[in-house]
């Protein structure tokens, strides 16, 4: 059987969402009554086979750096290279540990809470390092679980590999930001601020009626495992308690914002959306507004964004 092009063992039992830099991900059964899945990776430099390879030699080396963490990931990974045409394409297989989180929830199969403490008590390990030795994106999509009776999930997002090379973070792939915006991607990915501040963004995104439950579940878990400077960052947010804030006070927090801010727009958004001052339909506009891949926002996107805030505070 084949897809793509691509030779496969085994049946495809389902095509699973894509990742940004997965073609395409795929369950299969592999014959012994186990599912797999299969992440094809397929780039305009795997035109170079050392390219390819290095990126697969990573993706293996992450890993085994989550696992010596204590992260929850695949206890098995292994990769190939086929080539197709004049393009190396990297193949990752790993076994099925579930749906993820953010199908789950949208589903209503597991409560807010329940997915809160899943992805909690998966990244406290790293939470509780002072340095980190790998990077994590906390979106719930790229969690898995069984349903509600697991009490950990399962990290599935090992692109991009999220490493230290030469003791430098790998904060994405092609590895290429500079500046303000590595600064940022660095925040989100290797800091516990950074981290739970995208934890929480996400979440919320996926279920924002549920935002208050989620908070109350974030701080209640903080607070248990002692990280208490957590507790204290997210309190002293600009964005928390925004909705109760008087109408100079929030516009005076929103003039200030910058293109570096945009988790900060992203939450401010959430908590107006959470207290039924401002549409839910403006939310998915903000978080488009604010995509944040190959560099910061533009001046023209912080400008639409403090507009549409305008309207509402």
């Amino acid at each position: 059987m084949s897809h793509l092009g691509i030779p496969l063992e085994g049946n495809i039992i389902s095509i699973l969402p894509s990742g940004y830099h997965s073609d395409v991900i795929l369950l299969t059964d592999t014959g012994n009554g186990k599912k797999e899945v299969l992440k094809i990776i397929s780039k305009d430099d795997f035109k170079n086979e050392g390219i390819a390879k290095q990126l697969g030699d990573d993706i293996r080396l992450y890993h085994s750096e989550l696992l010596k963490v204590g992260i929850p990931t695949s206890e098995s990974l292994t990769y190939q290279l086929l080539q197709r045409e004049s393009i190396w394409t990297l193949i990752v297989r790993m076994p099925y540990h579930g749906i993820d989180l953010q199908q789950q929830l949208k589903r209503g199969d597991l409560s807010a809470t329940a997915a809160t403490l899943q992805i909690l008590r998966s990244i406290n390990p790293l939470l509780k390092l002072n340095r980190f030795p790998i990077g994590i994106d906390t979106k719930a999509a790229n969690f898995t679980s069984n349903g509600p009776d697991d009490e950990k999930a399962c990290y599935i997002d090992l692109m991009p590999a999220r490493i230290r090379r030469d003791g430098k973070p790998v904060v994405d792939w092609p590895d290429t930001l500079t500046g303000k915006a590595y600064r940022l991607a660095h925040w989100r990915s290797f800091t516990p601020a950074g981290i739970i501040t995208v934890f929480l963004s996400q979440i919320s995104r996926v279920r924002i009626d549920c935002r208050v439950e989620i908070k109350t579940a974030l701080r209640e878990f903080l607070r248990a495992e002692g990280l208490t400077s957590l507790i204290e960052y997210l309190e002293s947010a600009p964005w928390e308690g925004f909705a109760n804030k008087s109408g100079q006070q929030q516009r005076q927090i929103v003039d200030t914002l910058k293109s570096h801010d945009l988790y900060v727009f992203r939450e401010i958004a959430q908590e107006l959306v959470s207290a039924n001052r401002m549409p839910a339909e403006e939310l998915e506009k903000i978080f488009q507004k604010t995509h944040f891949y190959e560099g910061l926002m533009e001046d023209a996107a912080v400008i639409d964004v403090q507009e549409i805030f305008l309207q509402y505070i």
